[in-house]
């Protein structure tokens, strides 16, 4: 441990776990391939990773831990990008759709209720949904 990660901030500490969520997503169907190697690069940089964070989540991820967002909105997005992960070689693996299940109930979601916020989450994407409709989809089986 580098004396950087002892004041990481929450936020810091968040995004890497995430990030090991995506990096789960894209591992869990066996291989990443370069449309979920290139979603990885996209959400790194856009979370703010350093090259060297990015290659060591990447390469173990197993070492950081899920650290669930405070709010709602950052659950939903996080969400959402789960599902791009899923989707990013335009196959989804039932692999992948449990692994999303998993994370959701994770992420804070009810655990009754994870399935049905998975399989909405990506239905709502697949049909083209941003983020903003995705939530609104996702909400009405939450407060169901």
């Amino acid at each position: 441990m580098s004396i950087a990660d002892v004041f990481e901030s929450g936020e810091q500490k968040q995004n890497k776990g995430h990030f090991r969520n995506l990096v789960m997503i894209a591992k869990s169907d066996g291989v990443i391939d370069a449309d979920e190697l290139q979603l990885l690069k996209n959400i790194a940089r856009q979370i703010g990773l350093t090259d060297e964070q990015f290659d060591q989540i990447l390469s173990n991820p197993g070492q950081y831990p899920i650290n669930p967002p405070e709010n709602k909105e950052e659950r939903n997005e996080r969400l959402y990008n789960l599902i791009q992960m899923v989707l990013a070689d335009e196959e989804i693996a039932v692999s992948e759709v449990k692994t999303v299940q998993k994370f959701a109930v994770a992420l804070g979601y009810p655990i009754d209720k994870a399935e049905d916020v998975a399989i909405k989450a990506a239905r709502s994407v697949i049909d083209g949904a941003d983020l903003e409709a995705m939530s609104i989809a996702i909400d009405e089986i939450v407060t169901a």
